[in-house]
């Protein structure tokens, strides 16, 4: 892991103290010299070879082959690369390391021939960190031949070993950094043929480094099958500085699309992190993790680790990555039995191993004794991709597919805008999975790839994108907010040149579709020809389009500072819709363009608006009343359909009966009925219908021509159709239902003259039912005996101050009654309370269908 030399000299000493002298002399030298050798981080030195061999009779104690109280003499020979170089603040993967060394060195020879491990600078510095003191007696060669550096001590050295070699420990885990920037896919593969399970890759360290390479590192190890865990390099010593370590985290977790079961490791070597309260720090860096979804922790730490017990505590030894080198970690030896019985979930015994097909390079290995390396949770398959990424207006369209198995307990997909510029969401959305049977096919293990996909429009609102990184989140949560426990995938960053606009209104008076608002776009400048076009969404096809004007708009270069020419972004237009092809009820879309070319084409920027369905409809019935024989409708009927129906008609409709018992087209005179078209400025004021101002009508119906029941329900059709004689395509708006039953009568004077035993009666009877009930008759009724006395047909007289009462009782004009009962025998009705009955009937004798006002009682 991090500084790996400085560790295996912590793990090698484990109390003992006989390898620090020899490292101690050999920083001393590396202080010295100066001349040929310039080491850099990540890269290896060639330039010098040091040797030096030592004899102390300080060291009592020796551990080599895992086997205790060997000779105290010592050989040495390390190829670590100087890709082991501490990657910290001070001695970052990017900084450049240099020893310089004298060509004139002093040159002694080594006890024993070296074998394979290079000495870095890094390597030198051990004696201050581990703050050794020992007494020793060293001689120093030192040439400057163009081979590697080689330090030998008079012992045994660290064995390298390839990865499989069945004498060593089993390998179960690798775990790699950014010096590992030198395996490819190949690599991966191998490691998965030679039996590891798991790559646990560096990922991030304190709060401004994240690994360069994880993204990569992360692809290949799981196209390779292998598990994959990561770490963070600790340095924080406070709560607020393992908090904000824990949130640098969680954000390369999301962007490398890591959900919340990934194991994750805290590595605590650094001394920066020596500190009485490590403990409690790294508490609240769990803490930190749990908060953003991610709780499945574990730590790494070393034998020598001043605070390890407080640390391992944070998680228990099972959950305890611990690292201690032997110099031969031979399989089933000493250390691999010491740590398991102890308890540790895992052992990094090696920082020597290498791939057989890469001999010249180093990995650390590790064996994991519980599962906590090889059976890391659940499958952590996270894949996906944004096949497209496009803005129109303030419009963000994102189409691809996210498959991940943890969204069989993540039920919430998402998917967040991020402005990667600014650090911080603009907005996210919920959606619904849709099914992609192709991903299914490539990802066939994946619990949800056959329903994977999304294909969203996401509004930004007001949100200037301009000169920003603008990322993709593609997420399953498991809360409906979108938080909690959470896989993400993201995308790559996207530079979107920003083009917004939008219609404030879009309304139709008389036969002109007017439109205003503003468009404005980063690349305006290139592409001068501003044009307005008007698009039939429904047929697929432009129906106009209209050069237009700059307009002022104070307001959007308020809103939008940074758009170009935001303050002449404003347009107005107007299309005559009866010179278009315009169909009510289409869809329709605005097209707001900038062109390169006079004619609207050329390279263009457009923004669409959103869709408009022109296909109003109204219509009102001011009166409809009967005035003497006739019904007399009048109102008005607007439809945006009237552009392509351009035949008005008003309907008579018998609703008892069903049936349609007469109709007019407007401004045309039949037999039956005569109109008028009127002109309703007021209607265009107020309603936005095409061709509203001549929308009106007024029609009498002939009642005494049709078949009119006083009694049924009746309603108006208003009528547009394409047709002449109404058919065809119609537009229809129906009345309410008028029930025509008016009925109103009086008794003005009752005369009786004894001597020719008559009676004469006067008065009016005025009632709609004598549009079919033709036959008047006035009856004189005893209601004294419950009989009728006589009975008399009469033609009803002129009544015009009836009418002006009641205009809209039918015929009312003609309602008047003066009759004489003949020989009636008066003496014998005196004293009776008589009636007289006014009647309307439809039989000439008087029965049949009929209507009857009833006077009020007098006598005689």
């Amino acid at each position: 892991m991090n500084r790996q030399v400085k560790k295996r000299f912590k793990m090698y000493k484990s109390g003992k103290n006989w390898v620090v002298a020899p490292i101690t002399f050999l920083g001393l030298i590396a202080g010295i010299y100066t001349g040929v050798i310039n080491v850099a981080a990540d890269q290896v030195s060639e330039d010098a070879t040091v040797s030096f061999s030592t004899n102390s009779d300080a060291v009592q104690e020796n551990v080599t082959n895992e086997e205790k109280n060997q000779s105290s003499t010592t050989n040495i020979e390390t190829t670590q690369s100087v890709n082991s170089i501490d990657e910290n603040k001070s001695n970052t993967e990017e900084t450049d390391q240099s020893v310089t060394q004298d060509s004139n060195a002093i040159s002694t020879t080594s006890e024993e021939q070296a074998s394979n491990s290079q000495v870095t600078d890094s390597e030198l510095t051990m004696v201050e960190d581990n703050q050794e003191k020992l007494q020793s007696n060293t001689s120093v060669t030192i040439s400057t031949q163009s081979q590697p550096q080689v330090a030998v001590a008079a012992t045994n050295s660290v064995d390298r070993f390839a990865i499989g070699n069945s004498y060593y420990t089993q390998v179960d885990a690798v775990d790699v950094a950014s010096y590992q920037n030198w395996m490819n896919q190949g690599h991966f593969n191998e490691l998965k043929r030679l039996g590891v399970s798991t790559v646990i890759v560096k990922l991030t360290e304190n709060t401004g480094y994240t690994n360069p390479y994880a993204g990569t590192q992360v692809t290949y190890a799981r196209n390779a099958g292998l598990n994959i865990a990561v770490y963070h390099y600790a340095r924080f010593n406070s709560a607020g500085a393992a908090q904000n370590e824990a949130n640098h985290m969680v954000s390369a977790l999301r962007r490398f699309g890591l959900g919340g079961n990934t194991l994750i490791f805290a590595d605590m070597e650094d001394s920066s992190t020596y500190t009485p309260g490590i403990g409690s720090y790294l508490n609240t860096f769990w803490a930190t993790l749990n908060n953003a979804g991610y709780n499945n922790h574990a730590v790494y730490t070393y034998q020598s680790y001043v605070y390890r017990d407080q640390v391992v505590s944070t998680v228990g030894r099972a959950r305890t990555w611990i690292a201690q080198y032997p110099y031969t970690p031979n399989r089933g030896g000493y250390y691999e039995q010491q740590h398991h019985n102890e308890g540790y979930g895992a052992w990094q015994f090696s920082s020597t191993a290498y791939l057989p097909s890469a001999p010249g390079y180093n990995l650390d290995v590790s064996r994991d004794y519980n599962g906590l390396l090889k059976q890391i949770s659940v499958s952590s398959e996270n894949v996906g991709a944004f096949d497209s990424v496009s803005i129109s207006g303030n419009t963000l369209k994102v189409s691809g597919w996210h498959a991940a198995d943890a969204a069989k307990n993540q039920g919430h997909a998402y998917m967040i805008v991020f402005d990667a510029t600014n650090n911080h969401e603009i907005t996210r959305i919920a959606y619904n999975p849709n099914s992609r049977p192709d991903v299914a096919k490539v990802y066939p293990s994946v619990y949800n790839a056959g329903k994977s996909g999304f294909n969203l429009s996401i509004n930004l609102g007001n949100y200037d994108i301009n000169n920003k990184e603008i990322k993709l989140i593609a997420r399953y949560s498991n809360q409906a907010n979108g938080e909690g426990s959470m896989t993400d995938y993201w995308s790559k960053g996207y530079q979107l040149k920003q083009s917004l606009g939008v219609v404030d209104s879009a309304y139709i008076d008389g036969t002109k579709l007017k439109i205003s608002g503003w468009h404005a776009a980063t690349d305006a400048v290139s592409h001068p020809y501003n044009y307005v076009i008007l698009y039939d969404a429904t047929a697929g096809k432009e129906i106009g389009r209209q050069k237009v004007t700059a307009i002022r708009r104070d307001d959007v270069k308020r809103a939008y500072p940074n758009l170009y020419n935001a303050v002449n972004s404003g347009f107005s237009a107007s299309f005559d819709l009866s010179k278009l092809n315009f169909v009510a009820g289409h869809n329709l879309q605005v097209v707001m363009r900038y062109a390169t070319n006079s004619d609207g084409e050329g390279d263009r920027i457009d923004v669409w608006s959103g869709k408009y369905n022109f296909n109003g409809n109204e219509a009102v019935i001011d009166t409809a009343k009967l005035e003497g024989t006739k019904l007399h409708v009048i109102g008005w009927h607007a439809a945006d359909a009237s552009r392509n129906q351009t035949n008005p008609y008003i309907i008579l409709y018998d609703k008892t009966a069903g049936r349609e018992i007469a109709r007019i087209k407007v401004g045309d005179k039949s037999d039956v009925a005569t109109s008028k078209l009127m002109m309703r400025s007021d209607v265009q004021r107020l309603k936005n219908y095409y061709n509203a101002d001549k929308s009106g009508f007024d029609v009498e119906f002939d009642l005494t021509k049709l078949n009119f029941v006083a009694g049924h329900e009746y309603q108006i059709v208003s009528r547009y159709s394409d047709a002449t004689n109404g058919e065809g395509h119609r537009t229809d708006v129906w009345s309410g239902v008028y029930k025509f039953t008016a009925n109103a009568g009086n008794l003005d004077t009752v005369k009786s003259d004894k001597q020719k035993n008559s009676l004469t009666v006067t008065g009016w009877h005025a009632t709609d039912a004598s549009v079919s009930q033709k036959n008047a008759f006035v009856i004189l009724f005893d209601a004294t005996t419950g009989r009728e006395i006589t009975r008399q047909a009469y033609n009803p007289t002129q009544r015009l101050d009836v009418v002006r009462v009641y205009p809209n009782i039918y015929n009312a004009v003609n309602s008047g009654f003066n009759v004489t009962f003949k020989n009636v025998n008066l003496k014998t009705l005196a004293g009776h309370n008589l009636q007289v009955v006014v009647r309307y009937s439809n039989q000439r004798n008087g029965e049949g269908l009929r209507t009857d006002y009833w006077s009020r009682m007098f006598k005689i």
